[in-house]
């Protein structure tokens, strides 16, 4: 039960005032409740599926190597925007490279290149040849982690069979 202000706890409209109400073990007796708690407004799996948030990255790739965007470092990064206010926890680089913060990644080189030929700060475009170079090994090594976790997500069902045996 989650407490609700009066008179808009309603199931039939399912409109709530607030899908993060606060538990009922720490309210003293007498305050207004709703008995049915409102239902997420999406998954877990959608928010957290691995593999599409990494495919994003791929594309976010594709477009910087296209000059058609600029990467804004953890500002604009999928995974990022998921797992940085994590400290990375989660993330599926920071899995498949056993580092937080883009450690042992092309990443690394990219921003260097940037900040030391180009004083870019904030936003990173391809304005030179190793530009390029360094953005098409990003865009590889996301691919690298997409096959990861496909192959990872293809072997999973197979593991579960033979246990159920």
């Amino acid at each position: 039960m989650f407490i609700v202000a009066p008179g808009k706890c309603s199931t039939r409209d399912g409109k709530w005032p607030d899908p993060h109400g606060i538990p009922l073990d720490f309210l003293p007796p007498g305050l207004p409740v709703c008995p049915n708690p409102p239902a997420p407004r999406f998954q877990k799996e959608e928010a957290m599926d691995k593999l599409s948030i990494m495919r994003s990255s791929v594309a976010k790739w594709n477009r910087i190597i296209e000059g058609k965007s600029a990467d804004g470092g953890v500002l604009d990064c999928p995974p990022c925007r998921i797992f940085y206010p994590l400290v990375c926890f989660g993330c599926p680089i920071a899995q498949y490279t056993g580092k937080k913060f883009c450690q042992h990644t092309p990443y690394g080189a990219w921003l260097r290149h940037h900040n030391e030929v180009h004083a870019d700060k904030i936003r990173k475009k391809v304005r030179c040849p190793e530009c390029l170079r360094l953005a098409a090994a990003m865009r590889d090594f996301m691919v690298e982690i997409v096959n990861h976790l496909e192959a990872k997500q293809t072997a999973a069902p197979e593991r579960r069979s033979l246990k159920q045996r």
